[in-house]
């Protein structure tokens, strides 16, 4: 993966399809739970994240709140399930997030 602009990366189709071959395998490098705000969900909170993965790579950290892939708002566990299943397919990726309070979105181009 190499950094193209600000919060703009590229990544290696190989690596981008090894990574999407296995989703259970992609799953076991983080642990998320829900993040409620307002008795509702809104993303998922980073608890951990294991170093030198493909997760790490694209710059995830602990205590990150995921809340937006792909413009999908993550509002539910069903819907963070959904949008797992239509990035198999996809060119590129941006990951919207909280990190101490600010949101980022971080873009991803699959070459």
């Amino acid at each position: 993966m190499r950094e193209v602009a600000d919060n703009r990366y590229e990544i290696d189709r190989q690596v981008a399809e090894k990574a999407r071959q296995d989703i259970n395998q992609l799953m076991r490098q983080v642990r998320m739970e829900p993040y409620v705000q307002d008795g509702k969900t809104a993303g998922f909170l980073v608890r951990w994240i294991q170093p030198n993965t493909f997760l790490s790579y694209l710059g995830l950290r602990r205590g990150d709140i995921v809340d937006e892939i792909n413009q999908v708002k993550l509002d539910s566990p069903e819907k963070a399930l959904m949008i797992f299943q239509q990035l198999r397919e996809a060119r590129s990726l941006s990951i919207g997030i909280r990190r101490g309070g600010k949101p980022q979105i971080m873009r991803y181009d699959i070459k």
